[in-house]
């Protein structure tokens, strides 16, 4: 079971959404910081999806996107870095939500009115999720962990992180926002990484399609 975590939210951008899911966020009780500098890194680390620029930094649980026009667009999403890790919306989760768990978008072409609201109430809703599902994350044994950061390079979702001191260095997989689909493990060099739930024929089913995918 996944521990209480703390409900909150960073608003990144400049866009009229970020005032409308910011008042129904804090009418729900949850805490809200808007930030409208342009970030350089937008990152997932220590539980919380993080906004640096310079030396400041801004936190929460959930991220929602709300640039004003397409070139800030780009600038939000280039501060994500590689390709694979900037949030794509899904259409069919309702024009919001991207495939980043916790990570939502207000498109500037969109009403704000609308895209505010949706995006509001997708956050609501995974943040309620988050504390009370049955975790089906990955788990890295530590012993075996050689911090190769292979599982980092490879999660689209960004799920793990490496932590600690260099000498005591080790991937950890973020629980919150691992989906669970067996890519890290199936490319952990140490064999480090494994699953607490479901039985290992339908685990091992699993890697073998990741394996397949990937030839």
């Amino acid at each position: 079971m996944i521990e209480p975590v703390e409900r909150s939210v960073l608003i990144l951008g400049n866009g009229e959404a970020a005032s409308v899911s910011k008042q129904l966020l804090k009418e729900q009780g949850v805490p809200v910081e808007h930030v409208r500098d342009m970030p350089a890194q937008a990152l997932r680390t220590n539980g919380k999806y993080q906004a640096v620029l310079d030396d400041k930094s801004w936190r929460g649980q959930a991220l929602i996107l709300t640039p004003s026009d397409v070139e800030e667009t780009k600038g939000l999403l280039a501060a994500f870095g590689r390709e694979e890790l900037r949030p794509r919306v899904q259409v069919e989760w309702g024009g919001v939500a991207t495939h980043r768990p916790g990570v939502y978008i207000c498109d500037p072409a969109l009403d704000p009115e609308l895209a505010g609201k949706a995006a509001a109430a997708r956050v609501t809703a995974w943040l309620g999720r988050i504390s009370s599902q049955v975790s089906s994350a990955a788990t890295v044994h530590s012993a075996r962990c050689r911090a190769c950061g292979t599982c980092v390079e490879i999660c689209e979702f960004g799920a793990p992180e490496l932590t600690g001191e260099v000498s005591l260095r080790t991937a950890r997989i973020d629980p919150v926002i691992c989906t669970g689909c067996g890519t890290c493990a199936a490319h952990c060099p140490s064999d480090a990484i494994s699953y607490p739930n479901g039985e290992d024929a339908e685990l091992e089913t699993a890697l073998s399609a990741v394996l397949t995918l990937g030839d």
